[in-house]
């Protein structure tokens, strides 16, 4: 027989079944909010973070009319070919689009509807200002640019779905 060991209020009894440990307690830096793959899909899809995706969209679509709406746009905003220009703008305005609403189904439909509307009405406009004209390959550029937001959209927000898992 064995000898049985002092009761100690420091000492585990010593019986055969001991309790099981208990898992220390996270850090601050480990809880969920505080992970960089939440916060990544908190900008990403949050709906705080909406409000700041909208503004950027504001913003952009402001800073594309003014581009598209002055007769001598300032050459530092030209990547050297204008459908490059339409194509750039488009598909960072498409991007924006899908950022700003709630994931749905049919959201992609209606970012291309729109920019397919703007896209338009810019050439419409610029049939009117002197020194510049309107050109139906513009708005073929502006779409090829849209769906290619839409790609990189797609593309980007499988990324943050897989390193959030």
């Amino acid at each position: 027989m064995h000898p049985e060991r002092p009761k100690s209020p420091l000492m585990p009894p010593a019986s055969s079944a001991t309790a099981p440990a208990r898992a220390p307690a996270p850090s601050p830096s480990a809880t969920p909010r505080n992970r960089p793959s939440s916060w990544l899909a908190d900008v990403a899809q949050g709906e705080t973070w909406r409000q700041v995706w909208r503004l950027l969209c504001v913003i952009t679509v402001v800073g594309v009319s003014w581009l598209a709406f002055t007769p001598n746009p300032p050459p530092a905003a030209d990547l050297g070919w204008d459908k490059a220009n339409h194509f750039t703008a488009f598909g960072t305005l498409a991007f924006l689009g899908m950022q700003c609403l709630r994931p749905r189904a049919g959201r992609a439909w209606w970012v291309l509807a729109a920019m397919l509307a703007f896209g338009v009405l810019i050439e419409l406009v610029q049939s009117q200002i002197p020194g510049r004209d309107a050109d139906a390959q513009d708005v073929l550029a502006d779409m090829m640019g849209a769906v290619m937001g839409l790609a990189v959209h797609a593309v980007a927000m499988w990324g943050v779905r897989r390193f959030t898992r």
